[in-house]
């Protein structure tokens, strides 16, 4: 175990993209104290603000911006940890190894919690900037260290649960992000609908205080009550605790079962499929799609995006504002699988050595790269099927027949940026880990860069120009469409619809662009290898 958890952690800590991911996460908590002190400075200069508010709004900021980083970058450095290895065969070894499979399990766990913590350990001292202000207790600081703690634990083990259970990095990746976002999000929802009554009227349950969102609005609660802390979060870190030692003991008996099979003998027997399409890698690439041969993992996560399509507007009994948020949910969910997939495109082709064979056969770069974007497209519109039937029933619930291809539209633009840019990774990876890795980071960093673009900008007061606002909010493509689903149905507020269409427009064709310049890149990089 020892050996395992000291490979596993020097690796990762000396890796170059993980002191980038280091270093970026302290600029970011840097960034985001400046920008809450420079805001709350102008506020406080014409006398509206005192030294404790500024305190608590520092602290606000840092307790909302460590759990977002613990569920952003938890799973996909822990997604690999089991996956990675038998990607490389060399899972098979260790396991034949005198290695208990749960000591293992509990190596990789550890070793991936110790490198998520290293960066928050980091921001910390910037974080404790809110001390200099005053108005919060030490007390309420060190609960919130403990709901952070809790989390990285749970996005840690799911993370590790979902590697163990997963043949390819991509539905490792997946499945990592639903266990640690999802669905502790559903069952603090659930919990609080089902129980509502019990939580208005003598505070949360008991099964509702187990939950993360009840764990984190007792530390909001706390900054508002101006430093008196509730004791809900322990009871949440607690049960984060037992919840991650029950995925690693259901990882472990994964791994022994795997382990067990290892001497059996004779061949497997596969399905034959029928071939669809000419390009093979195209025919390939859509195996697995629901509908054509897919597993329980496909299935599973075409049912996940699609109950968490309808879910909202049924319960808002169907209300178009809620039929939207229910589409632009399935655009999301599908653009975090394309992205995980297009990461291993082609890198896992490489890895295995077929990536060599393809580009000594027939098949150009160009057609090879051709049929794993199509093999992209067609899993991208498997997934967004319940989203379609959701705006065609809410069709007859008064949502407008201009949103469903204003949100194709948008949507088919942010995805293929998405997937050029998996590709674009993939192409130039040595290893599918370091590909998803990478993709994400782009992916989110962009997001954060374009969320930072906008505070910058309202802190100058852009926001009295109705069109360098539209401008700057379109340019996200997953804010631009939100904005065009929206826009279909209501229309921008302040009379700016044409400043929000025109500037959407602009910034469609700019992604389009810039996704068509990243696939040329990865077409010329296989060339290149191919040479």
């Amino acid at each position: 175990m020892r050996a395992v958890l000291e490979r596993d952690f020097l690796v990762l800590t000396s890796a170059k993209k993980y002191v980038m991911l280091r270093t970026a996460v302290v600029a970011v908590m840097a960034i985001l104290a400046v920008a809450i002190l420079l805001t709350m400075g102008v506020v406080g200069s014409i006398g509206r603000t005192s030294p404790d508010d500024i305190g608590r709004a520092v602290f606000t900021g840092f307790a909302v911006a460590f759990p977002i980083l613990v569920l952003v970058v938890g799973p996909a450095l822990g997604s690999g940890a089991i996956a990675g290895e038998r990607a490389l065969d060399t899972l098979q070894l260790v396991l034949a190894a005198p290695v208990r499979p749960g000591a293992f399990v509990l190596a990789k766990f550890l070793s991936r919690l110790g490198a998520m913590l290293i960066p928050l350990v980091g921001g910390l001292p910037i974080a404790a900037i809110c001390f200099l202000y005053g108005g919060i207790s030490v007390s309420l600081f060190v609960t919130w260290m403990g709901l952070v703690l809790a989390l990285a634990s749970i996005a840690a083990a799911s993370s590790i649960l979902a590697s163990a259970y997963s043949r390819s990095m991509s539905g490792a990746i997946t499945l990592a992000y639903f266990l640690a976002v999802v669905v502790p999000l559903l069952e603090s929802w659930l919990s609080c609908w089902l129980l509502w009554d019990v939580y208005v009227g003598s505070g949360p349950s008991w099964i509702a205080s187990h939950t993360p969102v009840v764990a984190f609005g007792t530390i909001i609660e706390a900054v508002v009550g101006r430093g008196t802390t509730r004791s809900e979060v322990w009871p949440f870190f607690v049960a984060a605790g037992l919840g991650s030692i029950v995925a690693l003991a259901l990882a472990s008996a994964r791994l022994s079962r795997e382990a067990a099979s290892l001497a059996s003998a004779g061949p497997r027997r596969g399905r034959t499929v029928r071939t669809i399409f000419r390009n093979p890698v195209l025919d390939r690439a859509t195996l697995g799609v629901p509908f054509r041969r897919a597993g329980v993992g496909a299935w599973a996560t075409w049912l996940v995006i699609g109950g968490l399509t309808w879910l909202i507007p049924l319960v808002a009994d169907f209300d178009d504002d809620a039929i939207i948020a229910g589409m632009n949910i399935a655009t999301w969910g599908t653009a975090i699988v394309l992205l995980a997939r297009s990461s291993q495109a082609i890198s896992v082709e490489r890895q295995q050595g077929s990536l060599a064979l393809l580009c000594a056969t027939r098949l150009s770069a160009g057609e090879i790269l051709r049929g794993k974007l199509l093999g992209l497209v067609v899993h991208g519109a498997v997934l967004l099927v319940p989203a379609i039937a959701l705006a065609i029933v809410g069709s007859w619930h008064g949502v407008k027949s201009a949103c469903l291809p204003a949100w194709l539209a948008s949507t088919g633009v942010a995805l293929l940026l998405f997937s050029s840019i998996g590709l674009r990774v993939s192409s130039t990876s040595a290893t599918p880990g370091r590909a998803a890795g990478m993709s994400y980071a782009i992916a989110l960093g962009s997001l954060v860069a374009h969320g930072f673009a906008l505070l910058v900008a309202g802190m100058a007061g852009a926001w009295k120009s109705e069109d360098l606002m539209a401008a700057l909010v379109t340019m996200s493509p997953p804010v631009n469409v939100t904005m065009a689903s929206v826009s279909a149905q209501h229309g921008a507020s302040g009379g700016s619809e044409r400043q929000f269409l025109a500037w959407g427009l602009f910034w469609s064709v700019a992604h389009v662009i810039l996704s068509l310049g990243l696939l040329r890149s990865a077409a010329v990089k296989i060339q290149t290898d191919d040479e």
